[in-house]
């Protein structure tokens, strides 16, 4: 008698449980992840189910909330949780911890499951970029894109690799590539005219500049101090220098050393931007 009084207060709540983490799927699926999180933690204050950590950490990792996804990981995985992604998705969650070495083997351990995973590949390859390994990031970028030669993310690193490497005519095809298979990521646009000022075309960096300057609100500063790069080299001073000013008030401070050094003090000596081709 006791068992049956039990099964009757505990099966209604777990069949709202269950509701309620199916509505949290739904959610997520919507891609409203604060919604998702609240409807599972609800759930798991009552039921410590591993679906439901498992749930809440993939939708804390959209969020951004790296460290507390990755303490529901952790605990999703000390209660059973039996689907072979949360190594995917824990690994890319360490790696944005900059947890490479731990990263690295929840990768390896989704690759021995799916060897064939272009996107485990892909971010094996971004730790390796991270950590300087350029021919480690290179292999690992080949075998992402022969199992999937859409990824655009695999492209898009294999351009910054190339870049690092100073082989920019094979770093311009994958950008170029990148950006067939996603025009809205305008930074590989970026990448492009980073690429045209390295191999002093500088007419054609500002205007691809230019371009970028009217479509993308994002990256005005950094767009204006490279619009001033390429018209300095082009000995358009008046130019470089109006460019500079504006990047400058928006917070960019090479742009504020150059206006400084070269539009105040009239000396001959650019501060050139250190070049990044890979922003994650």
């Amino acid at each position: 008698m006791r068992y049956l009084i039990l099964f009757l207060f505990t099966a209604p709540f777990a069949l709202v449980a269950q509701n309620q983490l199916q509505d949290a799927y739904l959610a997520f699926a919507d891609e409203n992840y604060e919604l998702a999180v609240e409807l599972v933690t609800e759930v798991v204050e009552n039921e410590k189910l591993a679906e439901g950590y498992m749930l809440r950490a993939d939708a804390l990792h959209k969020q951004s909330n790296f460290i507390n996804a990755l303490a529901d990981y952790d605990f999703a995985e000390k209660l059973g949780y039996g689907g072979d992604e949360l190594f995917q998705n824990r690994g890319i969650c360490r790696s944005s911890l900059s947890m490479y070495d731990a990263a690295e083997k929840d990768l390896w351990r989704h690759l021995e499951i799916h060897p064939e995973n272009a996107k485990s590949h892909y971010y094996l390859g971004q730790i390796d970029y991270m950590n300087g390994l350029m021919k480690d990031a290179m292999e690992h970028l080949e075998y992402a894109l022969k199992f999937d030669d859409e990824y655009m993310p695999s492209w898009y690193l294999k351009g910054a690799v190339y870049s690092e490497m100073g082989d920019y005519k094979k770093a311009k095809q994958c950008f170029e590539r990148a950006a067939e298979l996603e025009p809205e990521f305008h930074r590989i646009q970026l990448n492009i005219a980073l690429i045209h000022l390295e191999q002093m075309r500088y007419a054609d960096a500002e205007f691809m500049l230019k371009e970028l300057r009217l479509v993308d609100e994002s990256m005005v500063a950094e767009v204006l101090y490279y619009r001033g790069e390429a018209r300095y080299f082009q000995k358009d001073i008046e130019g470089a220098c109006e460019d500079w000013t504006e990047a400058a008030a928006l917070g960019d401070e090479d742009a504020r050393v150059n206006y400084d050094r070269i539009c105040v003090k009239q000396k001959d000596n650019l501060k050139k931007k250190k070049r990044t081709y890979a922003e994650f």
